[in-house]
């Protein structure tokens, strides 16, 4: 049987302060049979700190050092107190979520798609559901914008942003979520917001839109799916697993590093980036000066069953 290992997310400020998820499955791809590893980012590289069964579809590393990965079943909470290997503690949640972001320590939102049976005559359909963490101990819910999400980011409590499918973006004012589509957004797949009047999104549909808390604007496309975002620095940047890391002028994409295939960024510190096979960093958003391969990190993983 073959194997398939490769990176899959990033968070944090720099490599050495960042999370790193690493996803070993069979192939063909078979999501029960997966197996995930988290890595912790230090001062001599990537250390790993879980274990995990199944895929975990994302993960966010907070400022603390306190790192969610939501599972099948659940979200992993893993807190690094002392400096060395983390703690972890599952907490089972009612739908699988396929994602997580964080303001802070007691707040963390987490979301993913509950089948609804409709009645016979019509679809059945993906509706999201969220739960918010409010670091006492207990996921609870938090009202959902009401259609398949695939990111939500914000500046605070009561200013939060949902994009996923349709084109759909929702604006979250502390009390409920209001709806807006984007034309001809198709499958919105990530969300960078730096301001109120300042925010960015992809699509898989290769649109890159241009928003503010009074509406959002189409910029310009490429013959390609995007998967990432960001904003470091006065660039904008975006990158897919094909395209590689491109900076958008004007209407143009720049390439910066084509041969980085990015699938995700942060950039709260440094830009950091992870590719299937690396990840990297940029202090200045020209040059990606440090690079650790999964080839460096394979053999610290347990034996496949």
């Amino acid at each position: 049987m073959k194997i398939e290992t490769s990176f899959r997310n990033i968070s944090g400020v720099t490599l050495d302060r960042c999370a790193v998820s690493v996803l070993r499955t069979p192939l063909p791809f078979d999501g029960n049979d997966c197996e995930s590893f988290i890595f912790r980012g230090t001062t001599k590289g990537l250390m790993l700190d879980a274990c995990l069964p199944g895929w975990v579809k994302g993960i966010y590393r907070l400022n603390d050092g306190t790192v969610f990965a939501p599972g099948e079943d659940g979200i992993h909470i893993g807190k690094c107190p002392s400096g060395t290997k983390s703690t972890w503690t599952f907490y089972e949640t009612p739908f699988s979520p396929g994602g997580i972001w964080g303001l802070s320590s007691d707040f963390v939102l987490a979301w993913g798609d509950v089948y609804n049976k409709g009645p016979s005559d019509k679809k059945h359909k993906f509706d999201g559901r969220c739960l918010v963490w409010n670091g006492d101990g207990k996921w609870r819910d938090f009202k959902s914008p009401g259609f398949g999400v695939m990111q939500i980011r914000g500046l605070a409590t009561d200013f939060l942003y949902a994009v996923g499918v349709e084109g759909l973006v929702a604006r979250w004012d502390g009390q409920s979520w209001k709806k807006v589509q984007v034309p001809d957004a198709g499958f919105m797949s990530d969300l960078w917001i730096v301001n109120a009047d300042e925010m960015y999104a992809v699509s898989e549909e290769g649109a890159i839109f241009e928003g503010s808390q009074y509406g959002w604007s189409y910029v310009t496309s490429v013959d390609d799916s995007l998967d990432a975002v960001t904003k470091f620095g006065r660039s904008l940047f975006v990158s897919s697993n094909s395209l590689g890391i491109h900076k958008v002028v004007g209407r143009r994409l720049v390439p910066v590093a084509p041969k980085v295939k990015a699938i995700r960024f942060d950039a709260r510190g440094q830009l950091i980036a992870a590719t299937e096979k690396r990840v990297v960093t940029s202090a200045d958003g020209k040059t990606f000066t440090k690079s650790i391969r999964l080839s460096t990190v394979l053999p610290s993983l347990p034996p496949s069953p």
